[in-house]
């Protein structure tokens, strides 16, 4: 009896590396809400409540993405920005503000923010916002890690 060997290529895929996001906002029903649709994004969330607790927490991890609100009790949030990608030189930002939004909407731009959105948030929007962040982190030539990214938003 001939038995036959077939060699077969196996892939060996990475596990999928959740993407990390910061999110720096003083409400904490936002809070709540933005933690839920990231998590259905697959995004891992820390929350920041002040800029300094933000540039605290951005000190200590690398970040694929930060939402960060402009108005928030200890200053302007779009101070944080550059600090925020000194340690995190990739990160995506998303502003987002209630108060004049075509002023500060130029300002966030001065800043290179990818997004800016206007309270109250259309969460389809933000969902629509994440899942493109998320396709961009996942083609970027220059990988936050050796893992692959993978994954969408999942509603």
């Amino acid at each position: 009896m001939n038995t036959v060997f077939r060699r077969t290529k196996t892939q060996t895929t990475l596990p999928a590396r959740q993407l990390k996001a910061l999110i720096v906002d003083d409400d904490e029903q936002i809070q709540r809400m933005l933690r839920r649709v990231f998590g259905q994004c697959h995004f891992a969330v820390d929350i920041a409540r002040t800029c300094q607790e933000a540039l605290g927490k951005a000190g200590a991890r690398i970040y694929d993405l930060a939402l960060v609100d402009v108005n928030l009790s200890d200053g302007n949030g779009l101070d944080l920005i550059e600090p925020i990608r000194k340690f995190s030189p990739l990160i995506e930002i998303i502003s987002m503000t209630g108060d004049n939004p075509r002023a500060l909407e130029a300002e966030a731009r001065k800043h290179k923010v990818a997004y800016h959105l206007i309270k109250p948030i259309d969460f389809q929007e933000l969902i629509s916002v994440l899942m493109h962040i998320s396709r961009r982190v996942r083609q970027s030539p220059f990988p936050t890690s050796l893992e692959t990214v993978t994954g969408a938003c999942h509603v």
